[in-house]
């Protein structure tokens, strides 16, 4: 047994390390200037630098790069996303690094002279010189770098302050090699660049494993904080909900199996298959209409409305649970309802196939009991199909129901992800995504377990069944 868990962590950990690189490559893929989300807008240039160091945002993604021989190395260390995408189009477009690194450096310097002009110089010439320069800024296209570029001469020639001509000067010299340098060959071959671990998937990698997963981009807040305030209410909804969808759903399936094609298999399939085609967005609604106000009537406000209740600081556990309790009854009917026929079927068909084996007839011509033959030797192996759903379910209990969340005002993990995502707050939004997927590699290692407890035969060491299972 001991050999088998070992094998089954083994695979274990290298899936966790394959998620947590393609949830890593997601974070980097969301839209958005990350040092903006962190540190705000309208910071100066001395300020964003500083920001980007702090949260380690001018490091490489990745412990090494692959790219092509006409980007830079240190590619990485423009922060900016306007930025990076304007380098790549000109490397791509020049295949010279030299020529573009010369032209963004004078770029950058320009903003200084652009600094010493008077703000009200526009103004007096009925010209707009710092929006050539944001121009310059945002396009990717030479042709048009050039037009900006004749424009901005014209302007300066206006003005006539040698200081600024000096600049715009120096600026368009550091543009000519943009026009006349070509090197296509550079982006067709591929470079191998070691960036070691001081890295950003290192670090937010060995953060997640500390159980460390950041601020939240909307109140500040410690992510770790935040889900596990979302985890306590998901855990409550969906545990009572399985557990009793379980409660039911077994011995339903059992009863079916033992009377197949009777009245009550009949009965029980086409009830627990209608409430199954029930969709739970429209069931939540309409619970919520008729049963959570006195609209219709007084006599049909018998639940606690949306939301958890107020519960009073110096409220005893058992006033608090009073509370609590009859908010969370009709999330519990929504959540249960569609779970009966997925878990009865399957509990049918593993006690079908289990009472027609072998080993079940034998019981039966000892003279075993029907209740010991059905509930002692045939339960067991009927609830392999019952511990894949445990599985599958484990990590759905820990994701919650967007749905019910929302339409209940539970503060759970689903209602969490959701706001999560109109509100831009990606280092909630990929924790709970990663915890998503740790919890689904945990619920098939643990199935996985159960199933080498319920039946012995599925174990195995060094490619052999464990003793007593195998050989002659």
């Amino acid at each position: 047994m001991g050999s088998y868990v070992l094998r089954r962590i083994l695979i274990f950990i290298p899936v966790l390390i394959v998620i947590s690189m393609i949830t890593f490559w997601l974070s980097e893929k969301a839209p958005g200037d990350r040092v903006q989300d962190r540190c705000g807008e309208g910071l100066s240039r001395s300020e964003y630098n500083r920001c980007a160091r702090l949260y380690g945002l001018d490091q490489a993604s990745f412990y090494f790069s692959i790219q092509p021989k006409a980007y830079p190395d240190s590619l990485y260390r423009f922060v900016r996303p306007n930025r990076i995408d304007r380098i790549k189009s000109y490397c791509r477009q020049t295949g010279d690094w030299d020529a573009v690194e010369q032209w963004e450096q004078n770029l950058w310097n320009f903003n200084e002279a652009l600094s010493a002009l008077p703000d009200s110089i526009d103004r007096q010439l009925g010209i707009d010189i710092r929006a050539v320069y944001t121009n310059l800024q945002l396009t990717r296209d030479l042709k048009r770098v050039k037009q900006e570029l004749s424009q901005l001469k014209a302007y300066a020639d206006t003005l006539g302050i040698t200081a600024f001509s000096t600049k715009v000067g120096a600026l368009t010299a550091a543009s000519e090699p943009l026009f006349s340098v070509r090197n296509s060959r550079a982006m067709y071959i591929p470079r191998f660049v070691w960036h070691g671990v001081d890295n950003r998937y290192h670090r937010w990698f060995s953060s997640f494993i500390r159980l460390d997963f950041g601020v939240s981009l909307k109140d500040s807040q410690p992510v770790s904080r935040k889900l596990g305030h979302a985890l306590y209410w998901t855990l409550l909804l969906n545990g009572f909900s399985f557990f009793l969808a379980f409660l039911i759903a077994i011995p339903v399936g059992v009863r079916a199996a033992l009377k197949v094609g009777g009245r009550f298999d009949r009965i029980s399939s086409s009830l627990f298959f209608m409430l199954y085609s029930l969709p739970r967005f429209w069931i939540a609604t309409i619970l919520v209409v008729f049963f959570t106000t006195s609209y219709y009537g007084d006599w049909m406000d018998i639940f606690a409305s949306i939301g958890m209740g107020s519960v009073p600081d110096d409220a005893s556990w058992m006033e608090a649970f009073r509370i609590r309790a009859g908010h969370f009854v009709l999330p519990v009917i929504c959540q249960t309802y569609g779970l009966l026929a997925y878990i009865s079927r399957q509990m049918r068909g593993g006690m079908l196939e289990t009472i027609r084996k072998d080993y079940i007839r034998t019981a039966r011509a000892k003279g075993l009991p029907e209740n010991k033959v059905i509930w002692k030797h045939a339960l067991r192996n009927a609830l392999f199909p019952m511990i894949t759903i445990f599985g599958a379910v484990l990590p759905a209990a820990i994701a919650g129901s967007v749905i019910i969340e929302v339409i209940f005002s539970i503060p759970g993990m689903g209602l969490l992800m959701f706001e999560a995502v109109f509100a831009n707050d990606w280092p909630v939004l990929f924790a709970g995504l990663m915890l998503g997927a740790l919890l689904t590699l945990l619920g098939v290692l643990l199935a996985d377990l159960m199933y080498a407890w319920a039946d012995p035969a599925v174990r195995f060491a060094g490619g052999t069944k464990s003793k007593g299972h195998g050989g002659n």
